[in-house]
C-alpha cells in the first residue's frame, strides 16, 4: 500500500497516461505484441546490453527489441510495441566517464567560485604578480574609490595563458571569499551603468594601447560555452536578461518571468525555445546501424527525436533498413557476426517491405505532464547505475 499522497497521485496518473496510450493505438487499429526480452542475441551492439547468468548460459536484456517486431511486421501494417522494461545505457564505462565529467565540471565551478577574469587586457614587459595585484587596485579605485575594503581581500591574480603573437590576454583575480567577489561584480556593473566612459586597460594603468575591458565571473569551459551560446539564443528568442551567478548560466524572458537554468545544450534548445520540437535527420555515426539512410545524403539517417521543454528527448524513432545488402554492411561496420541473426536477416533477403518504428519514454512524457525533475520521481522502484533493490 502507497501512503504517500504525493507518490499516490503520480502512480495514479501513470496508470491513466498508459491507459490513455492503449485506447489511442487501439481505436486506430494498431494491434499489441509482446516480444521477448530476454534474448542471445545483441541489439545495437554488445555496449547497448545488460549481460547476467540465466541458468548457466549468459543472455542479455534488450534495450530495444525491434528485430522481434520485423517478423509480424508484414502481416500486421500498424504496430504497437509496447514493453516494460529496463532502459540501459550504451556502455556502463560511458556512464560512469559522464558522471566523471559532471563531477570534474563541479570542482571546477566550485574552485573558481571566488574568482573573476578581465580579459581583453594589453600585455605589459617583465609583468609580475606586484604590478597584477597594482592593476585590480587600480581598477577598484575607479569603480568605488570611497570603499576599497574587497580590494585588500585577494588571494591571487595570475594572467591565463594565450597565444604568442596575442597582444591582449584575460587576467584572473581569486579573492578570499564569495562574498567580495560578488561585491565586486556588482560594483562593475553599476559603474557600467552610470558612467559614459566604458570600462577600458587606463583604469588599470595602462595608457597605451587602450582597449576596453570586460569583466565577469570565472567559468568553468563548459559554462564558458553555455553562457556563448544562451546570449545567442537571448537575442533571437526575445530574452531580456542573460547571467551568470556561482558559475551557471540563466536565461529570462522579462522582469518578473521565471528564470531558466541552463545546465546543457539541449536544456537551452527546448527550455528557451519553450515548445516541442522535432528533431530530424540525424548523422548516421551516432545513430544505430539499422538505421535507414537518407537517399539525398547517405551521411543522414531517416530518424526523428521529439524534445520537450523541461524534459528533453521523450520520443525516438526511425525508418529501418529494409535492403540486404546494407543490413550486412551495417554488420560489418559494427563487428557483429551476422551469423545468429539469420532469422532478421533472412526477412531482407526474401522479401521485406519499407517500415520503420519509433519508442516513447513513458517516464520521461510523465515527468514533462506532472512537472517532475527526474524520472525517478515517476516509478514506483527507479533503477540506475549500481541500484538494483527493492
Amino acid at each position: 500500500m502507497i501512503r504517500g499522497e504525493n507518490t499516490s497521485k503520480v502512480l495514479r496518473a501513470r496508470a491513466a497516461v498508459t491507459r490513455a496510450f492503449r485506447e489511442h493505438f487501439a481505436a486506430r487499429k494498431y494491434t499489441e505484441v509482446t516480444p521477448p526480452t530476454l534474448v542471445q542475441t545483441q541489439c545495437e551492439g554488445g555496449s547497448t546490453l545488460f549481460k547476467f547468468s540465466y541458468f548457466g548460459r549468459i543472455y542479455s536484456l534488450q534495450v530495444k527489441l525491434f528485430r522481434s517486431m520485423d517478423y509480424v511486421s508484414e502481416q500486421i501494417k500498424d504496430l504497437q510495441n509496447k514493453i516494460s522494461n529496463l532502459e540501459g545505457e550504451k556502455n556502463t564505462m560511458t556512464k560512469q566517464m559522464d558522471m566523471i565529467d559532471v563531477r570534474i565540471d563541479n570542482l571546477e565551478r566550485i574552485n573558481k567560485k571566488s574568482s573573476i577574469e578581465i580579459r581583453n587586457v594589453p600585455r605589459r614587459p617583465k609583468e609580475g604578480k606586484k604590478e597584477l595585484f597594482n592593476m585590480i587596485q587600480k581598477l577598484y579605485s575607479v569603480i568605488d574609490s570611497q570603499d576599497m575594503t574587497d580590494a585588500y581581500q585577494l588571494r591571487d591574480v595570475y594572467r591565463l595563458p594565450s597565444k604568442p603573437d596575442a597582444t591582449t590576454s584575460t587576467i584572473v583575480a581569486e579573492f578570499s571569499n564569495t562574498l567580495a567577489k560578488d561585491n565586486f561584480i556588482q560594483k562593475v556593473k553599476k559603474y557600467s551603468k552610470n558612467k559614459y566612459e566604458q570600462l577600458n586597460s587606463k583604469h588599470l594603468g595602462i595608457n597605451d594601447p587602450k582597449t576596453f575591458i570586460y569583466i565577469s565571473e570565472h567559468l568553468t569551459v563548459k559554462a564558458t560555452r553555455l553562457f556563448y551560446l544562451a546570449r545567442d539564443v537571448a537575442k533571437t528568442q526575445g530574452f531580456d536578461f542573460c547571467w551568470t551567478s556561482n558559475g551557471r548560466v540563466f536565461l529570462r524572458k522579462k522582469e518578473n518571468a521565471p528564470h531558466i537554468l541552463v545546465k546543457d545544450e539541449e536544456t537551452l534548445m527546448t527550455d528557451a525555445i519553450g515548445v516541442p520540437i522535432l528533431l530530424c535527420k540525424f548523422p548516421a555515426e551516432i545513430k544505430s546501424f539499422y538505421m535507414q539512410r537518407c537517399a539525398d545524403d547517405k551521411r543522414l539517417t531517416e530518424s526523428v527525436d521529439v524534445l520537450m521543454p523541461g524534459v528533453g528527448e521523450i520520443v525516438g524513432g526511425s525508418m529501418r533498413i529494409w535492403d540486404l545488402e546494407e543490413l550486412l554492411e551495417g554488420y560489418k561496420r559494427e563487428g557483429i557476426d551476422p551469423s545468429p541473426y539469420y532469422w532478421y536477416t533472412d526477412q531482407r533477403r526474401f522479401g521485406a517491405v519499407p517500415h520503420g518504428g519509433y519508442g516513447l519514454g513513458l517516464e520521461r512524457f510523465l515527468c514533462w505532464l506532472l512537472d517532475r525533475y527526474h524520472i525517478r520521481d515517476v516509478c514506483l522502484y527507479p533503477r540506475f547505475l549500481e541500484r538494483c533493490t527493492p
